[in-house]
């Protein structure tokens, strides 16, 4: 299982993804994180959110877990791993 998420470049997102970084290898999980330009508006930028976990989970072929560049975790999130299969 991978962590992904992405977050404009030149934003505050910038602080609140080296904290999410770090907090997810504390942890032991793998991550993805992209810096996009901030070019498009906030409506076209998550528009592609669907492709951007769809490439990822060709590349690591694994699951995806889409986490927010803001997001903080304060718990080990094992419930995750614990989801049937099916």
């Amino acid at each position: 299982m991978i962590f992904a998420s992405f977050y404009t470049v030149n934003s505050p997102y910038e602080i609140s993804i080296k904290k999410l970084r770090k907090n997810l290898i504390s942890y032991g999980f793998e991550c993805f994180i992209q810096a996009i330009p901030a070019e498009k508006s906030w409506k076209e930028t998550c528009g592609n959110r669907g492709n951007f976990i769809a490439d990822i989970m060709d590349r690591y072929n694994d699951d995806v877990v889409w986490i927010d560049a803001d997001a903080e975790i304060l718990q080990n999130p094992k419930e995750l791993f614990e989801v049937p299969k099916e």
